[in-house]
């Protein structure tokens, strides 16, 4: 049975339990490794595992420029219990909690409120005032309390570490490709579809405009193989082939960051409808066009080799 719980308590129908501790922004293939292990151990001891995560992201309050989210948090949430965890606590991060000392942190945090049976973290985390407290800190309280420590190394995809800032960076490069190898997942937006300027159906290449419903990284600006999913249970929905343009539309306005799509097979619009967006593969940069007929040719070869991309997927 899962449980999630916002708020400075974990449940009290927790009695005992394992927790593994981070921010876990995008569930990567690293943090999916720690859940892993967080729900062996739980298995082991006859306890619930417990994912605790902070929201908002820590050097949202204590830096002045935050990180751009991976993730919404109720879909991090989602994702936690999808691939592991029978629970999931948020505990709300503020400077209070920043300012805790380590030891505090382990008193009146993970011990005075939890049975605590275990505790599973990655090597490099760090906690309390000036990330002071560390896996060896843990690892003595372990022995003083009685409750185990588990340090799982980090985890390596094609002999890179995957790490939360690694995928930043090959998102904001574009590279969606690789960032779906570490996230062990595509990358993907939710949106509403909204109605824009037609042009794309003047062109002959009709585009579902999303109004983007989450702050989430936007991967970099763009032409991009896509998949579509319609309604707000994308799982259940079929995926619908397509091209995005990620972008500023340099050859029509000029305008605002927009995500359109122009979607393989659907004629109905799709005004209102919830949808989610995945990246698969980067086609090509934005770039100006010096008329309307040279954008339409190239959106063609675009609609082309997307195709093609599908089209390789469907005979392997």
């Amino acid at each position: 049975m899962t449980e999630v719980v916002k708020g400075t308590s974990p449940s009290p129908s927790w009695q005992e339990v394992c927790i593994t501790i981070g921010n876990f922004d995008g569930v990567h293939l690293g943090h999916q490794e720690l859940v892993h292990e967080l729900s062996r151990m739980a298995r082991r001891k006859g306890t619930q595992g417990v994912a605790l995560t902070f929201f908002p992201h820590p050097a949202e309050v204590l830096t002045t420029g935050r990180p751009q989210r991976l993730l919404p948090l109720e879909d991090r949430i989602r994702m936690l219990l999808a691939v592991g965890a029978s629970g999931a606590w948020v505990l709300p991060f503020d400077r209070k909690t920043a300012a805790l000392p380590a030891e505090r942190f382990v008193e009146e945090v993970l011990l005075s409120r939890s049975r605590l049976s275990g505790l599973v973290v990655g090597p490099d985390f760090r906690f309390g005032a000036n990330r002071e407290g560390d896996s060896a800190l843990l690892s003595w309280y372990g022995e003083k309390k009685g409750f185990e420590v588990v340090v799982v190394p980090p985890l390596t995809v094609d002999g890179t570490r995957v790490s939360s800032t690694l995928v930043r960076r090959l998102l904001q490069e574009g590279n969606v490709a690789a960032a779906t190898r570490f996230l062990g997942r595509t990358y993907r937006v939710k949106g509403t579809v909204v109605k824009g300027k037609q042009v794309g159906t003047c062109l002959g290449f009709p585009t579902a405009n999303l109004s983007l419903t989450d702050d989430v990284l936007v991967p970099a600006n763009g032409i991009y193989v896509v998949r579509m999913r319609i309604g707000r249970t994308p799982a259940d929905s079929a995926p619908l082939d397509g091209v995005a343009n990620v972008g500023h539309r340099p050859t029509v306005d000029n305008g605002p960051l927009q995500v359109e799509a122009h979607l393989f097979g659907i004629e109905r619009p799709l005004y209102g409808e919830a949808v989610t967006l995945e990246f698969l593969e980067r086609i090509r940069d934005e770039r100006k066009f010096g008329t309307l007929e040279e954008l339409r040719a190239a959106i063609r070869q675009d609609v082309e080799t997307a195709r093609g991309y599908f089209s390789r997927r469907n005979l392997t």
